[in-house]
């Protein structure tokens, strides 16, 4: 969602009153008689007269704006699209790929970044999975798997319990995948296997984890006792064998495919200050937090090529040298003084009122 447009009413610097309260009366006149978000706004401390006044009639003072030159905040968009650090590492994709987005920020439950998972951080997390060199466990749970084969639970044990698992595929005669079963850790094995009851009942002997059954296939009522009494997790995958065992891969938890060395900016950053580094980023993305490191909205390059959220109406005044600093970036939709003509440019037909 990108922001909806704020436009702020706002004098010279160095304030006086009728700067001050030209800001404010236009402010409830546009927001009596327009659509829209209108802000008073001043460029300078209050002096002692305008201060008095204000008190006196009980309006609190304009929102202090010290200089508008562009940053975060003018072209973030806000909300962002978030993924929960629990979400499992197929939920996660659905998602990037639902939104469209190149990247998704990774927050806590607090809403505190942590991360951001993009399609190259997915790429080399998968790249250790399936590289021939190196054989490495997969972290899964019991749910993770379910939600990733989309698979019935028929057996539980724990099913949130995170676990270092080894996936081994039942593609063999049973004496061969006797032997590859034999060398790994009951607790930590998952099994995915068809509707082979060999397989399946020399799996729950050796007391897997779990046993994905695949192809849709409902396990024999004997076999699924036994696996009761050895505390073996059963899944029913709609799935092939071989489909499944890719998906599989996919049931990690998403932190572990974050990327954590994308560092976040801050509403109040500058942007010439965090141009190169959104240039330089991956996915051309950067995530914005407040100062307790909580997530606020995202910055692309898309963004700072667009418009700014903020447009402004000068009063009691029509000088660059007197506006507030970097006014020249931004659309001035309506002029409003009583002194002489300057010589301001703008891009767009304005309204001016002298």
């Amino acid at each position: 969602m990108i922001r909806r447009k704020v436009t702020y009413i706002i004098g010279h610097r160095n304030p006086d009153t009728d700067s001050v309260a030209s800001a404010i009366a236009y402010a409830v006149f546009k927001d009596r008689t327009e659509e829209g978000v209108f802000l008073p706004a001043r460029a300078g401390k209050l002096n002692p007269q305008t201060e008095y006044i204000l008190n006196k009639i009980g309006v609190p003072a304009p929102e202090f704006i010290n200089d508008l030159i562009p940053k975060v905040e003018f072209y973030m968009t806000a909300p962002a699209d978030t993924l929960g650090d629990d979400t499992s590492l197929w939920m996660a994709l659905q998602e990037l790929e639902k939104t469209g987005h190149k990247m998704l920020p990774v927050v806590g439950s607090d809403r505190a970044y942590k991360g951001a998972l993009h399609y190259n951080a997915f790429a080399r997390n998968m790249m250790q999975y399936i590289s021939p060199k190196q054989i490495k466990k997969i972290p899964t749970s019991l749910r993770y798997l379910a939600e990733a084969l989309h698979a019935e639970v028929v057996l539980e044990r724990e099913r949130n319990t995170i676990f270092e698992s080894r996936m081994l595929v039942a593609a063999m005669e049973k004496e061969a995948f006797c032997a590859y079963l034999d060398k790994e850790r009951a607790d930590e094995t998952v099994v995915i296997v068809g509707n082979r009851r060999d397989v399946q009942a020399l799996s729950i002997e050796r007391g897997v984890r779990v046993l994905i059954i695949t192809g849709g296939k409902a396990m024999e009522a004997d076999l699924l006792e036994e696996a009761r009494k050895k505390r073996v997790s059963v899944l029913v995958s709609p799935y092939g064998t071989a489909r499944a065992s890719w998906l599989a891969m996919y049931s990690s938890p998403v932190e572990r495919a974050v990327d954590y060395s994308l560092e976040p900016v801050k509403m109040r950053d500058p942007i010439r200050k965090i141009k190169e580094r959104l240039n330089k980023s991956v996915s051309r993305c950067l995530p914005v937090v407040d100062g307790q490191k909580h997530l606020i909205g995202v910055l692309s390059q898309g963004d700072i090529l667009r418009e700014p959220h903020i447009e402004l109406i000068l009063v009691d005044h029509n000088e660059l040298g007197q506006a507030v600093e970097g006014v020249e970036h931004y659309r001035i939709r309506v002029i409003i003084d009583h002194h002489r003509l300057g010589n301001m440019h703008t891009d767009a037909p304005i309204t001016f009122i002298n």
